[in-house]
């Protein structure tokens, strides 16, 4: 990416061949907006009288809600981002395994929806989301 701005610049390209060196630029800035916007984003995540909430800055402007009327139960658990939902980010897995939202680590809080669908979202706070969970459930996840 730098070597092909270096290389327009000493090639003149700006002088000589504007077009190719605004496309080189581009080019190479590209990569390096969306590298900063993904070190940027976050996960969100909140818990209140009502459900489950989270969103990631920069992707979602509002939350995805989990009502807690529609929430069968749940379990703060490990698991394995790649082989279970092929990484991290929003990740829709096809068949059993359900939605992912997740930025880095191995530990998530696991929803089961009453309409059978299962989202997880990833956490580094384990602890204290089970125990924001107990008290929104009012009674512990599954054992």
């Amino acid at each position: 990416m730098f070597f092909m701005i270096w290389q327009g610049i000493n090639e003149n390209l700006f002088t000589t061949k504007p077009e190719a060196a605004w496309i080189t630029l581009i080019v190479g800035i590209i990569p390096v907006v969306l590298i900063f916007l993904f070190l940027k984003m976050k996960l969100i995540t909140v818990i209140d009288q009502q459900g489950v909430g989270c969103r990631f800055t920069i992707l979602q402007k509002s939350f995805k809600r989990f009502e807690k009327d529609d929430i069968l139960s749940y379990e703060i658990r490990k698991y394995k981002p790649i082989q279970e939902y092929g990484g991290w980010g929003i990740r829709v897995s096809g068949g059993k395994k359900g939605t992912a939202y997740n930025v880095s680590g191995n530990m998530g809080l696991q929803l089961y929806m009453k309409n059978g669908k299962k989202f997880l979202i990833g956490t580094r706070q384990e602890v204290s989301l089970g125990r924001a969970m107990e008290k929104l459930m009012g009674k512990p996840g599954p054992e």
